[in-house]
């Protein structure tokens, strides 16, 4: 019989030059696109760290940056193979 097993987080250290250059990314990203509007946003912190976390996924995936004239409200991420991802950050230290 199948036993559920807790997801193990995909750890990634943003303190070298390439984490630099991704969390100015996101800070970027975010005032010049920070939504504002529908109960459902995050507050500009809760909003950072999401758009931080997709970067860092794109990078990783080898993806385009975020597009925000089409990016969709539903997901983060269309794979190619039709595949809808939505991204999510966590802060490790509330996982233990």
């Amino acid at each position: 019989m199948y036993e559920y097993h807790h997801p193990k987080p995909i750890v990634v250290k943003l303190i070298d030059e390439i984490g630099f250059k991704l969390r100015k990314k996101a800070a970027d990203y975010i005032v010049a696109n920070q939504n504002r509007t529908g109960a459902e946003r995050g507050s500009a912190e809760e909003q950072g760290f999401g758009a931080l976390a997709e970067i860092v996924v794109r990078n990783i995936l080898g993806m385009p940056d975020i597009n925000p004239e089409d990016h969709p409200l539903g997901y983060d991420l269309l794979l190619p193979s039709g595949t809808k991802v939505d991204v999510k950050f966590s802060d490790l230290s509330t996982m233990y």
